[in-house]
């Protein structure tokens, strides 16, 4: 199984818990992946890397979207989710469910999704 984890607002509105929750799936052999809308900047990585660093002792693959629908970065790498965990589950590829406050966030998604995933 693979489980795609958000950071901003789902990894980080409480870290303790979502480390415990990384813990436990290492534990059961299930795979977990940090996927975020942020672009893979070193100020990026270091910030996740060190969140992460703060709960668990072990890496975590992180998928950077570059602002690009998540379904089609992550798969575009090749790999297949099983299990999304996000504050903003647009952001995964459903623009329907779209809050009317975050219009310039799906014009940003939708303008970049023809550019290549970096992991």
């Amino acid at each position: 199984m693979n489980i795609a984890l958000d950071f901003d607002d789902t990894f980080t509105l409480n870290p303790e818990f979502w480390g415990f929750v990384l813990q436990l799936c290492k534990s059961k052999d299930v795979n977990c992946h940090i996927v975020t809308l942020r672009n893979d900047t070193p100020q990026d990585r270091m910030t996740i890397e060190v969140a992460l660093e703060s709960v668990i002792d072990f890496q975590v693959p992180i998928v950077f979207c570059g602002f690009k629908f998540k379904r089609q970065v992550v798969e575009s790498l090749g790999i297949q989710i099983d299990v999304w965990i996000d504050d903003l589950p647009y952001a995964i590829n459903n623009p329907d469910l779209l809050p009317p406050t975050h219009q310039g966030l799906l014009q940003l998604l939708k303008s970049n999704s023809n550019e290549k995933a970096v992991e």
